[in-house]
């Protein structure tokens, strides 16, 4: 695996014999000390790795959506808001459009 280092780490070789890889290296290591490494916070892992490695989290809510996000679903759910619609309002509608219509 593909590691860049923040600090130095050291580990130990097949031969048994003490390596250290200096602060800001970068090159392939062995899967394993690559994880080592990762583990001790000597390396710099990327934001996309780390959050790919993330667990994935539970959808959100419509109560938990940002203003944004919530004129994202208006938008999937073919729910008509305004611009100027605060976020109070986009929620109302998007509850509206939810109801059975009598």
């Amino acid at each position: 695996m593909f590691r860049r280092f923040k600090k130095s780490f050291s580990f130990k070789n097949e031969a048994g014999q003490k390596v250290t890889i200096p602060r800001n290296w970068a090159g392939e290591l062995p899967d394993q000390i690559a994880a080592d490494a990762d583990a001790a916070g000597a390396t710099l892992i990327d934001k996309v790795k780390k959050a790919a490695e993330q667990p994935a989290s539970s959808p959100k809510t419509i109560d938990e959506m940002t203003k944004d996000e919530l004129i994202a679903e208006a938008a999937k759910r073919n729910v008509e808001i305004k611009t100027s619609d605060n976020k109070a309002d986009i929620l109302a509608a998007l509850e509206a459009a939810e109801q059975p219509a009598s």
